[in-house]
């Protein structure tokens, strides 16, 4: 990789190598949109880009998280004053192959899709540190992404993975638990 000293430029020194930005672009834009809204006089806004929200104002806005497993369901709602969410999961954009399915989401350790998490949402102060975030804890999984969660300031999340027993297991940070509103009270159970 070489990065010009004096552009914001980058240059590979490979002609198979690139640059996936994907992880944050959402992030980014709901960012940059949001910050010239407000330069614009805008006192409060809800903006949805690809399902990333980015909430600012002086009320509460109820966001909904899709049901991993079920396409036209959601898992629940829970509400956000200020902040971002985002999503990441390997149940929207994913490929079927030998009757198997793999998500686009690698595990950069792997090599191979990450595994483990059904979907990982977080709440962050700004669109790109919860489009990364979503990204990072569906990557780690379970365990370090629990505990990832547990360590970050201003920061909640909801992981969702299949349990032992094929139910559905859903871990929600303490900050969102009094928000957040199930579909299906029993997957809290």
């Amino acid at each position: 990789i070489y990065l010009h000293p004096n552009l914001p430029q980058v240059r590979f020194n490979h002609p198979d190598l690139q640059l996936d930005l994907g992880g944050i672009a959402k992030g980014y834009a709901l960012d940059r949109a949001a910050g010239r809204l407000k330069a614009l006089g805008a006192t409060a806004g809800v903006l949805n880009l690809g399902g990333n929200f980015l909430v600012f104002g002086t009320r509460p806005e109820t966001v909904g998280i899709q049901h991993p497993k079920i396409s036209d369901q959601l898992l629940g709602t829970f509400e956000i004053q200020h902040g971002s969410v985002a999503t990441s999961g390997g149940y929207e954009k994913y490929a079927t192959i030998n009757g198997k399915s793999y998500g686009h989401i690698l595990d950069p350790h792997t090599g191979t899709p990450a595994k483990g998490l059904l979907s990982a949402t977080v709440v962050a102060p700004t669109g790109i540190a919860a489009d990364a975030l979503a990204t990072a804890l569906f990557v780690q999984g379970l365990q370090k992404g629990t505990h990832l969660l547990k360590i970050l300031n201003d920061t909640e999340g909801i992981l969702v993975w299949d349990g032992d027993d094929g139910t559905l297991q859903v871990y929600i940070s303490p900050g969102l638990q009094s928000t957040f509103h199930a579909t299906d009270p029993d997957i809290l159970k």
